[in-house]
């Protein structure tokens, strides 16, 4: 490679090293004037949402909007499987109303 060559592909990643930061430093700029605004959306976004969620309990039936669908739904009874399988030893009659399902697999998105 001869020095000219050399010298252009320098002064071209030096160039480019001052744009990259010239950008990286507006991006920050834009970050920290935008954050507050980000932050105050946020929590109003929180507060708006426990609200109709409150709503949607107290209504005791799915509420669905323009965008958003707030779904109700009845409660989900839940036993003590440790306590009622050691009953079960004592009491062996039981054991016929006990149901396992297959085992699942769900996908969610990964963020980084």
């Amino acid at each position: 490679m001869n020095d000219e060559l050399f010298i252009g592909l320098v002064k071209q990643l030096n160039e480019a090293r001052t744009d990259f930061t010239e950008k990286e430093k507006a991006v920050k700029e834009m970050d920290a004037e935008f954050a507050p605004k980000f932050e105050a959306l946020s929590l109003e976004r929180s507060l708006l949402e426990a609200q109709i969620k409150a709503v949607v309990l107290e209504a005791g039936q799915s509420i669905k909007g323009t965008h958003h669908h707030f779904t109700w739904s009845k409660p989900r009874v839940s036993w003590d499987t440790k306590a009622l399988d050691g009953y079960a030893k004592a009491h062996p009659e039981i054991t016929q109303f006990r149901r396992e399902g297959d085992p699942s697999v769900s996908v969610r998105k990964v963020t980084a």
